[in-house]
């Protein structure tokens, strides 16, 4: 099994879905996993909760929860959804400890990723 693979598999990821999903090509799951990487939605939720703009955050929100489903990132997913949910139901403060908690998921993610890619 490739290392990234089974880092991910540790850390809690849902690898054997996500292959399944992507039909056990695991050159495009490598290359959406980098994707991720990629991704600018975390910087627009923060500065999105920086700003208390309640629209923009909720929709950086939810656009990371959803390629982090289907990437089978359930660390990661399962933050998002703590901080998606409140934005949900209008609340846009008191972000700050989750938002933090993310970036440092992210970060974990990104070593994964460069220490034992392709």
């Amino acid at each position: 099994m490739n290392d990234v693979f089974r880092k991910l598999e540790e850390w809690g990821c849902d690898v054997a879905g996500t292959k399944a999903r992507f039909l056990n090509d695991q050159t495009l799951f490598m290359s959406c996993l980098y994707g991720v990487l990629e991704d600018n939605s975390f910087d627009r939720l923060g500065k999105a909760l920086e700003e208390q703009n309640l629209k923009n955050a909720f929709e950086a929100a939810h656009n990371i929860k959803g390629f982090l489903a289907n990437m089978g990132l359930t660390p990661m997913y399962n933050i998002a959804i703590e901080i998606m949910e409140p934005l949900r139901k209008g609340i846009v403060t008191g972000h700050d400890d989750k938002y933090k908690e993310l970036m440092d998921a992210r970060k974990k993610f990104e070593q994964i990723m460069t220490k034992n890619g392709l």
